[in-house]
Parts: structure tokens; C-alpha cells; sequence
């Protein structure tokens, strides 16, 4: 696999509520470890691959959209929900790294699933559309590459020990088709139009 630096960017999010030096790099080199794990189930969940296709949109994104992609997925499963295994491990992340901003640490949770009886920020709505939609970005993709994500996501699907793929792939590929792909007004203009046609053709090719 091709190597991935995303320091910059992590940093970055970082340095927005200065946080220690020391942290920063032990939790970029921890969040990187664990994605880059070889003997996992991950396929397309990695760092090489998922994260790396997110860095154009995460070096504009706000900084608290930027740590939740990357504590998103630092416990993966396709059997089971990791959302509180995810709040846990960020909110390690913020004991180590002396985060003192509560608000940060709410909203991150939230938008890494948790619910919350707390008031929530009234753009909460608008940050978890962007979050969705860096999921959804490599749908985008120039066909060679989404060609390649087909197939990562498929293997990661059988690894897990799942059998109907192809039956719900289709069932999620349409849905999406009968949406706007893509919740925010921006990733919808600079990537809609390349998705459907990648989805389309799947599509084609799944018959």
C-alpha cells in the first residue's frame, strides 16, 4: 500500500485549540497505526485508502470535522456498531492531549454518533452533512480508482463473512441514485455528477 501523510492536516486541527506538540504526533502516529493494520478485516476502511482520498476536502474542513474523520473509523467492524468504542478512544485522546474545550468534546462525540440529552449546537445538523459526505467522496472518483474501492469494499464485505454483497450493494447503490448524493450544496456541485455516473455504471456492471 502506498503511504498516506495527513500530519499536516491533523496538526492543523490540532493547533486550533493548542493542544501539546508531543501529543499531536503520538496520537497522528496511534490513529495511523491503527488504520494501516494489515491483520485486520479492513480493506477499504484504512488509512491508504479511505483517509487518503478524504485529504483534498479534510484541508478545508473545520477542525472539529477533522478529528472526528479521523477517530471515525479507529475501531471498525461491519458486525457491529463501534460508536462508543470511537467517543471512548477520542475522549482518551482528550484526557492525553489536555483538551479543555467541552464544547469540542461534545460535538465530536455527536457527530461521531452519540446521543446526547445536552443542547447541541445549532449547526451540528450542517457538520454532520459534511462528515457523511467525506464518506461518500470517493464515489467521485476518477473510474480507475472507484473501480479499485468497488472491489476493496466487496473483499472487506466477505472477509467480515457476509454473503449477500451483491444483493444489498444494488439495494444501496439505487438509493443513493434516488437521492442527492451528497447532503452539502458544495460536494454536490464539484461531485455529484461524477458519482452518478460511477454508481450507474456499477450498477451495470452488478446485472
Amino acid at each position: 500500500m502506498a503511504t498516506c501523510d495527513l500530519f499536516d492536516v491533523w496538526s492543523k486541527a490540532c493547533n486550533n485549540y493548542d493542544l501539546p506538540e508531543a501529543s499531536i504526533r503520538s496520537w497522528y502516529e496511534r490513529i495511523k497505526t491503527k488504520l494501516s493494520d494489515e491483520d485486520s478485516k479492513r480493506v477499504y476502511h484504512n488509512w491508504s485508502f479511505m483517509m487518503a482520498h478524504k485529504r483534498p476536502e479534510l484541508e478545508r474542513a473545520k477542525p472539529h470535522i477533522v478529528l472526528a474523520a479521523f477517530f471515525q473509523y479507529y475501531e471498525f467492524d461491519l458486525q457491529k456498531n463501534c460508536v462508543a468504542e470511537n467517543c471512548e478512544i477520542f475522549r482518551e485522546f482528550c484526557r492525553d492531549a489536555m483538551v479543555e474545550d467541552d464544547d469540542v468534546k461534545q460535538i465530536v462525540c455527536h457527530l461521531l454518533g452519540e446521543k446526547s440529552t445536552e443542547p447541541i449546537p445549532s449547526d451540528i445538523e450542517d457538520d454532520q452533512a459534511k462528515l457523511q459526505d467525506l464518506d461518500l467522496l470517493i464515489l467521485a472518483s476518477p473510474t480507475d480508482v472507484y473501480k479499485n474501492y468497488a472491489e476493496l469494499s466487496r473483499q472487506e464485505w466477505l472477509n467480515a463473512g457476509k454473503t449477500n454483497y451483491e444483493e444489498l450493494r444494488r439495494k444501496t447503490l439505487t438509493a443513493l441514485l434516488a437521492l442527492d448524493i451528497y447532503q452539502t450544496s458544495d460536494f454536490n456541485a464539484k461531485y455529484a455528477k461524477s458519482a452518478r455516473s460511477n454508481i450507474e455504471q456499477e450498477l451495470k456492471d452488478l446485472e
